[in-house]
Parts: C-alpha cells; structure tokens; sequence
C-alpha cells in the first residue's frame, strides 16, 4: 500500500485549521449566549437557531446552583452531562426533547428541583434517580408516560426526601410501582389528567401522603360516597367541585365500596391527614419555581 505525504504547505494549512477550530471551541463563552447571573445559568426565550441541542459546558470555575434550559431542543443527556454541575440544586429541562430518562442526572449530588414537564418522555428506566439522593421535587407534568414500572423510584438512598411528585397530563393507566409508593417523605401526589382509575393501593401505601389530586372523573364518583368516606375515616377529607354536585357521573357502587374499605384498612396505620380533590386544568403553579422562568 501507498502512503499518500501531503505537501508541506498544505500539512501546514491543516495544522492552523485544526488549531483555530480548537481554539475557537475553548474560546466560546455559554454566558454569551445565555445569562449568568447570581449563581444562576438561564439558557431562555432563545432563537430557534440558536436553541440548544445538547447540555453546554460551564467556565472552569463556575459554581452555578440554579440552571434553566426551559424551550431549547435537548434530546439526549448522557452520564457525562453533568459532571461540571456538581452544586446544581434546581434544574428546569420544561419543553425540550427528551423521550427517556436513563442514567441521566449523574453528577448532580444537590439536586432538590426537577422540571421535565413539557418534553416527551415515554419511559424511565429503573433506578433513574439513583444518582440523587436529595430530590424533594419532580414534575414530569405533560409528557407521553403511560405507566410507572416496578423499581423507576428505586435507589439506594431511597429518595428519603422527596415530598412532592406531579404526573398529571399523562396518559398513566397505573402506577405499579412500590418504591414509590413506600417513599417515606411523600406528601404530594399529583395524578390529574391521567387514566389512572385504582386509587385504593395508593391510598393504602402512602401513609405519609397529605395530598392527593386525581381525575376529575374519578373525584366526581368518589364525590358521590363524599359522606360515607369522610364518616368512615375521618382523616379524608374529600373537596368536591360543584359540578360533581350538579352533574352526576354514572359510577358503580361497588368502585366507591372498594375504596372505603381500602381507607378503612390504612387508619390502622397511619393518622395524617388526607385531602383529596380534583385536577385543576392548566391552573397550578408554583411560586418556588416561578424564579426559575424569570
């Protein structure tokens, strides 16, 4: 075989090229194009030619606890993503591209705040969250899931502190999940705009559960044995929206039976309180994250 030798001044030509573009790549500033400011990287309200197409890298010495990377084009985070982000505590990822969660969040030992609502997300492989251990918030809020599978919520840690998880605007048919069921901190579930219909496991697992949202069509039926459930367990208490009132929606007895046997059985174990009540269209908000979208 031949070995091809370039001339001299092309081979020097080549060279210079290389060099330009490496320097040019070191020489890009992500505070350029997105804003830094106060500890806080917010990567918004870009151009379409300039949205973002993957995770960018910070300065050397940058110590960023806040990033905001809501209505750029990410489609895929790989366990290296992260590695330069270790002091993140909130992370907005709203209306990008993602359709899996993986190994995804490697590198992110404070993070407290996950927004991926928006994107379209379609499965989360398990043990997803092994890599944080300090998570209090989830919002996986308008995404394509259809079903949370056994061990998504597993971890080592066992996610000790996470209080408040929204699924709503999915299309959940279930939730089969025990690791999350048995999270020790949950306090808030939010499962409205889901096809999510059997309450009673979830009712009996989460015993530190103080607020629970479901379909509107499913609060409207339970509305119906409003005074039995409240009567039979006195730690419930259920909000009806008038309409449910008003509007009553055909519903087998035998749903409202089985669900008062299933609060019957968790009394025994637990005494918080409980509050149950129907989804809220597209109202809720969130003050804590409202400093995330500024």
């Amino acid at each position: 075989m031949e070995a091809t030798v370039l001339p001299v001044d092309l081979q020097v030509t080549i060279s210079q090229t290389l060099e330009a573009s490496e320097t040019t790549e070191k020489s890009v500033n992500i505070c350029e194009l997105c804003t830094c400011k106060d500890k806080m990287l917010l990567c918004i309200g870009l151009c379409p030619q300039q949205r973002l197409h993957t995770v960018p890298g910070p300065k050397p010495d940058s110590k960023f606890t806040i990033l905001n990377f809501q209505g750029n084009s990410i489609s895929n985070i790989n366990k290296n993503t992260w590695k330069s982000y270790c002091w993140v505590e909130k992370l907005n990822l709203r209306e990008n591209n993602l359709k899996e969660i993986k190994d995804s969040f490697e590198g992110l030992l404070s993070l407290q705040y996950l927004d991926l609502s928006g994107n379209k997300i379609e499965y989360i492989e398990r043990g997803a969250f092994e890599s944080l251990p300090f998570l209090k918030f989830i919002i996986f809020r308008c995404n394509l899931l259809t079903e949370l599978d056994f061990g998504t919520f597993q971890a080592w840690h066992g996610m000790q502190f996470l209080h408040t998880l929204i699924l709503n605007h999915n299309s959940l048919t279930t939730v089969e999940d025990t690791y999350l069921l048995k999270l020790p901190a949950l306090k808030y579930l939010d499962t409205g705009n889901t096809i999510v219909t059997t309450f009673e496991i979830i009712v009996m697992m989460t015993l530190e559960l103080e607020k629970l949202i479901i379909p509107r069509c499913v609060a409207c039926c339970f509305c119906q044995f409003k005074n039995n459930i409240e009567v039979v367990c006195k730690r419930v208490k259920l909000n009806c929206d008038p309409e449910c009132v008003t509007k009553l929606i055909p519903c087998d007895e035998f749903v409202g039976g089985s669900f008062i046997k299933a609060l019957q059985a968790q009394k025994k174990c637990t005494s918080t309180k409980l509050t149950i009540e129907p989804e809220r269209g597209l109202r809720l908000k969130w003050n804590r994250f409202i400093i995330l979208q500024e």
